[in-house]
Protein backbone atom coordinates (compact mmCIF):
# COMPACT_ATOMS: atom_id res chain seq x y z
CA UNK A 1 0.00 0.00 0.00
CA UNK A 2 2.70 2.81 1.07
CA UNK A 3 4.18 1.60 -2.86
CA UNK A 4 1.23 2.57 -4.17
CA UNK A 5 1.15 5.74 -2.02
CA UNK A 6 4.35 6.98 -2.73
CA UNK A 7 4.05 6.29 -6.76
CA UNK A 8 0.93 8.23 -6.49
CA UNK A 9 2.33 11.18 -5.31
CA UNK A 10 5.33 10.91 -7.58
CA UNK A 11 3.09 11.20 -10.67
CA UNK A 12 1.29 14.27 -9.14
CA UNK A 13 3.77 15.93 -8.41
CA UNK A 14 5.34 14.73 -11.93
CA UNK A 15 2.08 16.16 -13.40
CA UNK A 16 2.48 19.77 -11.45
CA UNK A 17 5.62 20.02 -13.27
CA UNK A 18 3.88 19.68 -16.41
CA UNK A 19 1.30 21.89 -15.97
CA UNK A 20 4.42 24.49 -14.84
CA UNK A 21 5.68 23.96 -18.05
CA UNK A 22 3.28 24.59 -20.34
CA UNK A 23 2.12 27.40 -18.49
CA UNK A 24 5.96 28.92 -18.79
CA UNK A 25 6.00 28.19 -22.31
CA UNK A 26 3.15 29.94 -22.58
CA UNK A 27 3.97 32.73 -20.81
CA UNK A 28 7.20 33.21 -22.47
CA UNK A 29 5.46 32.68 -25.58
CA UNK A 30 7.66 29.44 -26.55
CA UNK A 31 4.28 28.04 -27.74
CA UNK A 32 1.29 29.77 -29.30
CA UNK A 33 -1.97 28.73 -29.96
CA UNK A 34 -1.28 28.06 -33.58
CA UNK A 35 1.53 25.72 -32.79
CA UNK A 36 -0.46 23.50 -30.36
CA UNK A 37 -3.33 23.78 -33.56
CA UNK A 38 -1.06 22.08 -35.76
CA UNK A 39 -0.31 18.72 -33.56
CA UNK A 40 -2.48 15.89 -34.97
CA UNK A 41 -4.88 14.96 -32.38
CA UNK A 42 -3.59 11.24 -32.30
CA UNK A 43 0.20 12.70 -31.50
CA UNK A 44 -0.92 14.60 -28.97
CA UNK A 45 -2.69 11.66 -27.37
CA UNK A 46 -0.10 9.44 -27.68
CA UNK A 47 2.48 11.61 -26.42
CA UNK A 48 0.50 12.33 -23.02
CA UNK A 49 0.40 8.77 -23.00
CA UNK A 50 3.73 8.12 -23.35
CA UNK A 51 4.86 10.66 -20.67
CA UNK A 52 2.26 9.13 -18.43
CA UNK A 53 3.39 5.79 -18.58
CA UNK A 54 7.17 7.18 -18.07
CA UNK A 55 5.66 8.89 -14.75
CA UNK A 56 4.34 5.49 -13.54
CA UNK A 57 7.47 3.37 -14.22
CA UNK A 58 9.69 6.23 -12.57
CA UNK A 59 7.56 6.46 -10.04
CA UNK A 60 7.26 2.60 -8.95
CA UNK A 61 10.99 1.52 -9.19
CA UNK A 62 11.88 4.46 -7.25
CA UNK A 63 9.28 3.45 -4.68
CA UNK A 64 10.19 -0.19 -5.00
CA UNK A 65 13.92 0.73 -4.12
CA UNK A 66 12.92 3.18 -1.47
CA UNK A 67 10.99 0.19 0.11
CA UNK A 68 12.98 -2.44 -0.76
CA UNK A 69 15.96 -0.53 1.73
CA UNK A 70 13.78 0.15 4.16
CA UNK A 71 13.76 4.32 3.56
CA UNK A 72 10.24 4.51 2.88
CA UNK A 73 8.03 2.82 5.83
Amino acid sequence: MVVVARTLSILIYGVVAMFIAAWLAQTTGAIDGDAIGAIPPALGFGACVAVGVLGIVIGTITAVRLYSTRELR
